[in-house]
């Protein structure tokens, strides 16, 4: 991003959504306002987008399910009923408080379950063979998942138990964020059109 054209047209009452986030994006653009002595606008972020969606073809995207409960956080804190009052005339109050950055951030698991199967399948992949994403998970590619998982829940907490705090940051592991966004209240956890499968 170059400071000088990025964020001249940015201004206090502007913001920035990034949905999903990797993590440190809201960080990150938040320095490059301090660099350019400019002040931030309100910058949100979440770990997973609203939709669970695909791409069938030009102009046609084909959503497999709405997600219920997405946690969302923002720079600075104190604005994030803001940005849901911001989102909730669009999407309803699907978005939730995730309580900080570093939560949102660390709970964001698409790099880890969605790099691995293509990387390793990438023939597949360049052969636009078009195949599910979950049917390119082989057993081995599976413990590739498992290791990047552990080294993700190491930064939050112990990787020999999922439910313990380090950094202040309660984690799950990507068994859990595949049975359920974590974080949400378990009320609002229904993903419609889509069964429950529980791997563990």
């Amino acid at each position: 991003m170059s400071r000088s054209s990025s964020l001249h047209c940015w201004s206090p009452g502007n913001w920035w959504f990034f949905n999903p986030e990797v993590l440190g994006s809201s960080l990150e653009l938040a320095r490059h306002f301090a660099l350019a002595q400019r002040r931030p606008c309100l910058i949100a972020e979440t770990a997973t987008s609203l939709s669970t969606c695909r791409l069938r073809g030009p102009a046609k995207v084909f959503i497999g399910a709405i997600k219920q409960a997405v946690p969302l956080a923002t720079i600075p804190h104190a604005a994030c009923q803001e940005a849901l009052a911001r989102l909730s005339p669009y999407f309803g109050n699907r978005y939730v408080d995730g309580t900080d950055t570093l939560s949102v951030g660390l709970g964001n698991c698409n790099a880890i379950y969605h790099v691995p199967p293509a990387v390793l399948n990438i023939k597949t992949v360049e052969d636009s063979a078009k195949l599910p994403q979950h049917t390119l998970v082989t057993p081995r590619i599976a413990e590739v998942i498992n290791a990047l998982d552990e080294e993700r829940l190491s930064l939050a907490g112990s990787p020999w138990r999922e439910d313990t705090q380090l950094l202040g940051v309660p984690r799950h592991g990507l068994r859990c964020h595949r049975r359920q966004p974590c974080g949400a209240d378990r009320s609002r956890l229904r993903a419609p059109g889509l069964p429950q499968n529980p791997t563990r």
